[in-house]
């Protein structure tokens, strides 16, 4: 009884913890909807902004649907996430990675809602396995874009670690499809 009621316990804290992240990416939604940023500068510093005061995510992107940025510009989904020495920017909308086709981007796009993913690795896109809550956003009742928040994996195993459970047992988290998200080895 006692090992359930602390089980709830931590799993009601991370899922807090998780829940207070999606919020984020949900006010930027709110923001890109508004229209009120329309400037490549603006829109970067603003997002620099978001990920430098939220410590608790590792990341964090606004990824806009083909040409709907600029007219000129197919792609446009700026990029900031932490690295050794702070934080580092990345235009996702590059040849070597086509954003439009990563989970991430295309599933709140199709379902028309937010959607935590699976964990991924995303080489030159933050290097690290994480998840991302993605956050559809619209203009003019149509699909305008995704913003995010992304959760390093070794921020969830860093959790696990911290809680005890008796003298040799151990925590982990499962996703919704049964994935293993951080496990003891």
């Amino acid at each position: 009884m006692q090992r359930r009621a602390l089980a709830r316990f931590h799993a009601a804290r991370i899922e807090g913890e998780m829940k207070h992240a999606s919020n984020i990416p949900e006010m930027v939604a709110l923001e890109m909807e508004r229209g009120y940023i329309t400037e490549t500068e603006e829109l970067e510093d603003y997002l620099r902004e978001v990920a430098d005061r939220h410590r608790e995510i590792y990341g964090s992107c606004i990824a806009f649907k083909p040409f709907g940025f600029r007219r000129d510009l197919r792609g446009y989904a700026p990029y900031f996430y932490r690295a050794k020495d702070g934080l580092e920017f990345v235009q996702l909308a590059n040849p070597d990675y086509n954003y439009f086709q990563w989970d991430w981007y295309r599933r709140p796009r199709d379902l028309g809602r937010a959607v935590w993913t699976e964990p991924y690795f995303v080489e030159g896109g933050g290097n690290v396995i994480m998840i991302s809550y993605s956050v559809p956003f619209r203009r003019e009742g149509q699909f305008w874009g995704i913003a995010t928040c992304d959760i390093a994996m070794p921020q969830f195993i860093a959790e696990t670690e911290k809680i005890r459970v008796g003298e040799t047992g151990y925590a982990f988290i499962v996703s919704r499809s049964g994935k293993y998200l951080a496990y003891p080895d």
